[in-house]
């Protein structure tokens, strides 16, 4: 086998037996390679696989010479504590005798670099790095692996302080690129697989071009009845800016994502991560995606997707195992925010993963939805790593926030250039809302006006909080006898908000909290909602109307009632778009929806949140410094959702599931196959419920779930996690 990092004739196999070799001839008891390390594998044939496969996948990278040749010797040596005559495959629980074979392999390797160093000819820069790899190739980047080895952590921090950024996260590219290649191998996938699927996804097939235009052209037609062509003209010019970063600013339903594939289409990315606010959205957008581009080219990858993977499973000669989703091989990933910061700041084991942002196209769509701590976060990554790892981001919404564009706009301009592009035309030529600002809170507005719940009307119902929204359902319950009523928000389990969500296409009433601000690629004729922050409003606005440029109706087609607190906002969110409404309404209908971008201007000048971005910007940039770009991030679940500004919720069961869990531990006490135990896994998490911190959980030791305890509080199919009296309420 040959190898463009080391040597053109070097055989893995030979240097694989002269360590072992070596290693004998030094008094250690060692079995020799064709051991089996997998099952139905040898070391011999593993090792082999391991480099031929990071071989190739280094060739798509720019990738120095001497950091492959780290690569080669991290295949050949990783697996050597498994030749262990201890060791053996399928060890269970009863043994007594427990080998590590990752501290075994360091101990192997750190005996040849020390007594035959020619048998590894690495320079001594890089030979620390060699044992902190092979140490930790199981487990997260993280420095508290190796304090009980001071001489290698002092080597660690000589060789860190030495070496530039690029180099450095070169590195860490690197044993990402090795694990992956050492998955794929331990999966058993054959070499063609690798070579048609794999490694194609790491390039742009021109067929690709041909299949965007037609994947345009028949989701309008499907949408809207008709193609427009002047609309994708415009599109096609914006997506051929010449600035290597761009932002969109365009009306709801105007064809964003459109201008994100004709965006590909001409950076020609060798990956593309299309990042989402919610998970209805990334499940829709999934299938759009694949009749484009194929299965094989398509993945999506959030807490549930393992659920969505399982209930999907497909066993086409294509089918990636769940893990391949984890690690971003699909060409096109379609993720959150959380996933792609994760990785980003590498947080535990996400660093497996981050060489796949090296040449890609960053989409971030509705971005006016990250948190300001987020932003801070996202501002001080662009300014790390989109020069290294060149890649492109194009940011999307059609309700921007000011502070947020010139946060990152100030800094993907000295990253390649930075342009935004604003539709105020489009905006100003739409008409789609009449608006009548409401004196009466929603509750009471909904029993004032049953009559419209009567009529043909499909209609929207947006409350602030999970309360009202149930006891907004149960009026209209109340009041029409219709069953295509559906209720959402975010404290159902995933098995339960999935079949709603199936049902929301053909829902003539919705009852919804702030999830159905985004996401929804349906329209409804009319929409009561309560006053929410200004950017939050307009995007309830574009789920009515929605393909239409004018309302000629006399009647009003938007309902604004009012709150009775601010919760979950800030008073000044509220207070300012309280001020700012009567001209929502009056400048509406005279200057179209372009009033919708000159009042956010004002809205934005009031609440900066400039302080917070600063902060968590300085606090990102100084934990890279602190680790020198190679360590990952070690923090607990709680203090990451906090880092993220994000409330702190838990993943529990409602007592209502205790039982189909029981029965689920079960199977999976009994269950064998790696495969079906992680299939009855993601069986368990349907019955999962984010659950805020405030409601109380207790641990069942039983069952190893948190478990809903709080007796304020019940779950129901239908209305979800809710208080005893919202879920009796009936006014």
């Amino acid at each position: 086998m040959k190898s463009n990092a080391y040597c053109a004739e070097t055989n893995v196999n030979k240097i694989l037996h002269r360590l072992v070799k070596c290693l004998k001839e030094q008094g250690i008891e060692i079995n020799d390679p064709i051991k089996y390390s997998h099952e139905r594998k040898t070391l011999y044939k593993h090792v082999e696989e391991c480099w031929e496969f990071a071989d190739k996948l280094l060739s798509k990278f720019k990738i120095p010479d001497e950091i492959k040749k780290l690569c080669y010797f991290l295949c050949i040596t990783h697996d050597l504590g498994k030749l262990d005559p201890k060791w053996k495959i399928g060890k269970t629980r009863k043994e007594k005798i427990k080998i590590s074979h990752s501290r075994k392999s360091f101990e192997y390797t750190k005996t040849l670099l020390e007594n035959s160093p020619t048998m590894i000819p690495l320079s001594q820069d890089y030979q620390p790095i060699l044992l902190f790899s092979v140490l930790t190739h199981h487990t997260s980047l993280d420095v508290k692996k190796i304090v009980d080895i001071p001489k290698l952590w002092q080597r660690m921090r000589s060789f860190l302080k030495k070496k530039d950024k690029r180099t450095i996260m070169g590195i860490s590219d690197m044993i990402g690129i090795f694990k992956l290649a050492d998955i794929i191998s331990a999966s058993n996938l054959s070499q063609d697989f690798f070579s048609k699927v794999i490694l194609q996804q790491y390039t742009w097939l021109e067929e690709f071009e041909e299949k965007i235009k037609k994947g345009i052209i028949s989701k309008a037609k499907n949408k809207r009845g008709l193609f427009d062509k002047k609309k994708y003209k415009v599109q096609s010019e914006i997506a051929r800016t010449k600035s290597k970063h761009l932002a969109i600013i365009a009306p709801t339903g105007w064809g964003k994502t459109a201008l994100a594939l004709l965006r590909a289409k001409e950076i020609k990315p060798k990956k593309i991560f299309y990042c989402l606010p919610t998970i209805t959205a990334i499940k829709g957008f999934e299938n759009d995606l694949k009749n484009i581009f194929g299965s094989e080219s398509v993945g999506e990858y959030f807490y549930f997707a393992d659920v969505e993977y399982f209930k999907q499973e497909d066993t086409s000669e294509t089918a990636y195992p769940i893990d391949f989703y984890r690690y971003f091989i699909p060409k096109i990933t379609i993720t959150t925010i959380d996933q792609i910061l994760m990785t980003a700041i590498q947080l535990g084991k996400y660093h497996l993963r981050r060489f796949n942002f090296r040449d890609a196209l960053m989409i971030f769509d509705e971005f006016h939805l990250l948190t300001t701590e987020m932003i801070g976060i996202l501002k001080a990554v662009l300014e790390l790593l989109a020069d290294i790892y060149n890649f492109s981001v194009l940011l999307m919404t059609a309700t921007p926030s000011e502070l947020y564009l010139k946060e990152l706009g100030e800094c993907l301009k000295n990253q390649g250039g930075f342009s935004c592009k604003k539709m105020y035309q489009e905006y100003k030529h739409l008409r789609r809302h009449k608006i009548k600002d409401c004196n009466d809170e929603i509750l009471d507005f909904i029993q004032e006006n049953s009559d419209l719940f009567k009529s043909k009307n499909r209609i929207l119902v947006i409350a602030n909080t999970v309360e009202r929204a149930v006891k907004a359902y149960n009026i209209i319950r109340s009041l029409c006898s219709s069953d295509a009523i559906e209720l959402i928000h975010s404290r159902f389990t995933y098995r339960d908000r999935a079949e709603k969500e199936e049902k929301i296409e053909k829902t003539k009433i919705l009852v919804s909290t702030q999830v159905a601000e985004v996401s929804l690629d349906v329209s409804f004729d009319i929409l009561i909602t309560e006053l929410a922050p200004f950017p939050a409003l307009i995007q309830r606005l574009g789920r009515v109307n929605r393909y239409s440029k004018e309302y000629a109706n006399r009647e009003p087609n938007v309902y604004i009632c009012h709150v009775p607190n601010n919760k979950p906002y800030m008073r000044i969110e509220i207070y300012e778009t309280r001020r700012l409404l009567p001209r929502l309404v009056d400048e509406i209908e005279k200057t179209g929806e372009a009033t919708y971008l000159d009042i956010l201007d004002e809205y934005e000048e009031v609440l900066e949140a400039r302080e917070k971005i600063k902060e968590l910007y300085n606090q990102t940039l100084t934990h890279f410094d602190n680790t020198k770009y190679f360590y990952s991030l070690v923090m607990k679940e709680e203090s990451f959702q906090k880092y993220f500004g994000r409330e702190v919720n838990y993943m529990a069961v409602p007592p209502l599931y205790c039982d189909n869990i029981k029965k689920l531990e079960r199977k999976l006490q009994e269950e064998k196959s790696y495969k079906k135990k992680r299939k009855i896994l993601a069986q368990i998490k349907e019955f999962f419920v984010p659950t805020p911190h405030y409601i109380k959980l207790y641990w069942n030791e039983e069952l190893h779930y948190h478990i809903i305890s709080d007796e304020n509080y019940i779950y129901d199919k239908v209305r979800g996690l809710v208080k005893h009296e919202t879920l009796e309420y009936s006014k």
